[in-house]
């Protein structure tokens, strides 16, 4: 009996401590882009759908695609099966596959040989596509994880601007008594203060009034989608006007609280506390106007 004891102990040390191991390993070794959500309960930690929008916009293989709002009452959920131009109800909560769709079908492609094919139907080769975009994203979350990790390497700051489409400012030249929207001038603000601050990686622009689809079986009015893209983006960041700026899923507001950040010299900490290269040191050249 005395023998066995200390075999007992030797025993129950080793399973501890295996244990212990296997726990800090799993702590170690979870994935950590995981990111507080902008539009759940605070402290969640679920992929959140503003990421869902910022790969929407962002990704290559999205490209072409423009949200379309449903006409009718049935607005729930869209079936992460249906086309890429299936409506949605930007009001409510999309599946996040829809995001997707573009980027999905393209992984698809890419595992054979041939030729892939962009929303339009118009085909290019596989090896056209981005490999940082294109590789398989199905390991965890429905591949949100990784697409999250990608917007945060490659573009970890997007702007929701508007610059005015051509009919607009053909418009404006020929009534010069009219009031330019004052979107146009508060995103040219932000992004010419964004501009001073010689970010890395570039800021993402996405001039909204210049998106327009490339699948030619929708209606003239599904072409653009920048009013859906502000009704998404009011209910995710609850920032109502463009431009909206967003750095890593999170809303820094407009061109005034962007403007009041950059007064009050706190920019600058905001960006490279985020993991951005910031290139100006914050001094003007003299005679410079201050931005």
């Amino acid at each position: 009996m005395a023998l066995l004891r200390p075999r007992r102990i030797l025993l129950l040390t080793l399973l501890f401590s295996a244990f212990l191991g296997f726990y800090l390993f799993s702590c170690l070794s979870s994935d950590d882009d995981g990111y507080v959500s902008t539009s759940a309960p605070d402290g969640a930690t679920v992929p959140d759908e503003i990421f869902g929008l910022l790969w929407f916009v962002a990704a290559p293989e999205e490209q072409g695609r423009t949200l379309v709002v449903h006409s009718g009452e049935d607005t729930g959920k869209v079936d992460a099966k249906l086309a890429m131009s299936e409506p949605v109800n930007p009001e409510k909560p999309i599946d996040m596959t829809w995001y997707a769709l573009g980027s999905i079908a393209a992984q698809g492609k890419s595992r054979g040989r041939g030729r892939l094919h962009d929303v339009d139907g118009s085909a290019r080769r596989s090896e056209d596509v981005p490999r940082r975009w294109g590789k398989p994203l199905a390991k965890s979350n429905g591949g949100w994880m990784e697409r999250i990790h990608v917007l945060r390497k490659e573009y970890p700051l997007i702007v929701f601007s508007k610059v005015g489409s051509v009919t607009y400012l053909q418009w404006t030249a020929m009534n010069p008594t009219s009031l330019l929207d004052p979107e146009l001038l508060y995103s040219a603000r932000a992004k010419a203060i964004l501009e001073r601050y010689d970010i890395t990686p570039r800021p993402k622009i996405i001039e909204v009034d210049l998106r327009v689809t490339t699948a030619p079986s929708l209606p003239t009015s599904d072409i653009a989608d920048a009013p859906h893209i502000k009704t998404l983006l009011t209910r995710l960041t609850h920032h109502t006007t463009f431009p909206n700026i967003i750095l890593h899923g999170h809303s820094l507001g407009g061109s005034d609280d962007l403007g009041r950040m950059h007064e009050e010299g706190l920019l600058h900490s905001v960006f490279e506390a985020a993991g951005l290269k910031v290139g100006w040191d914050g001094e003007y050249e003299r005679g410079e106007v201050m931005v």
